[in-house]
């Protein structure tokens, strides 16, 4: 049986004919957590939703905009643990392009300039320091660690 799934995320997240561009998922050993990682520009982040109903329960945002100038987008996700449980962490690896209207896998050596040239970061997501209770938006600096 196929039905939809993580509505908030993908239908009530994005603004209104945008979609939020799942990519990868994770999870926790609870089994009640599954993290999801968006990369679109209308909704990028990773963002906690329900096993059991889908329901959008928290967004980590600002991994996108981390660096200035450059536009980081997940390419990966994995973690240990679950939410307020010592030594638990999700690790998101990212890709990242210079200009969102060029971005592309392609090599950042040269002849590309310099100017040009996308760093990509890899986070580690502190989960321990996460209540279950906590329903809220988090900022990449307020809870990520680098």
């Amino acid at each position: 049986k196929s039905e939809p799934f993580a509505l908030d995320l993908f239908s009530k997240l994005p603004p209104k004919g945008q979609d939020a561009g799942g990519d990868h998922a994770w999870v926790d050993e609870t089994g009640n957590w599954i993290w999801i990682s968006t990369f679109r520009l209308s909704a990028a982040g990773i963002h906690m939703v329900s096993y059991d109903d889908g329901r959008l329960i928290y967004s980590i945002t600002g991994i996108d905009s981390y660096l200035p100038n450059q536009y980081a987008y997940s390419a990966g996700i994995h973690g240990v643990g679950t939410l307020g449980k010592s030594g638990s962490y999700l690790a998101v690896a990212t890709s990242a392009c210079h200009d969102v209207k060029a971005c592309a896998p392609i090599p950042w050596t040269f002849p590309v300039p310099r100017s040009l040239w996308a760093s990509g970061i890899f986070f580690i997501i502190d989960l321990a320091s996460m209540r279950p209770g906590d329903i809220a938006t988090a900022t990449a600096s307020a809870t990520v660690l680098v």
